[in-house]
């Protein structure tokens, strides 16, 4: 993508402060109700992925519920990005251990960070939080077409992308380059 373009989706690419998933963050709804000028979301919008099996929570599932509570993440680098999320920040949702991993949609951070009810433990050492459905790709991008796009000219910023380097890691950050 180019600087200061967005690719939400294989065939969608505006101008940042266009997008509708950023104008929404905004709480405004036409690229024309847009200021011209940068705003705080056009310059540096925090995006995750989050991983899921298909078979135990998939993103019909979640499309289903609209929202759902982000639990069991027992990984210490991953909380601590639960943390650091704020309402609103937007995220790909990925389907992985599965015939075709790659992700499949989009979701928004719908809560701060919270005690994870599935924790039992007597401290609390485990974080959770509220993810909302956005939209579902008609085609998903496929960890092996990032793969490949990795290893041509265009793929530099895809080569420091956490999906690609920590694979395991259940929610990462995603660049706006990658």
């Amino acid at each position: 993508a180019a600087a200061g373009a967005l690719v939400l989706g294989p065939r969608a690419a505006l101008p940042l402060q266009q997008h509708p998933l950023c104008l929404a963050q905004r709480g405004q709804t036409s690229a024309a109700s847009a200021s011209p000028e940068p705003s705080s979301c056009g310059e540096a919008p925090r995006l995750w992925l989050f991983k899921s099996e298909p078979r135990d929570y998939s993103l019909e599932d979640l499309a289903r519920e609209g929202v759902t509570c982000w639990d069991g993440v027992r990984n210490y680098q991953a909380r601590n990005y639960i943390r650091s999320m704020q309402p609103g920040e937007l995220g790909f949702f990925y389907h992985s251990s599965c015939p075709s991993p790659g992700i499949v949609g989009v979701v928004s951070v719908a809560s701060q960070a919270y005690p994870d009810p599935a924790d039992c433990g007597e401290e609390t050492t485990w974080s959770a939080l509220d993810l909302e459905f956005v939209e579902r790709w008609t085609s998903p991008v496929l960890l092996r077409e990032l793969k490949q796009r990795e290893h041509s000219g265009e793929g530099a910023p895809l080569a420091a992308m956490v999906l690609l380097r920590q694979p395991r890691l259940s929610i990462q950050p995603v660049s706006l380059a990658q």
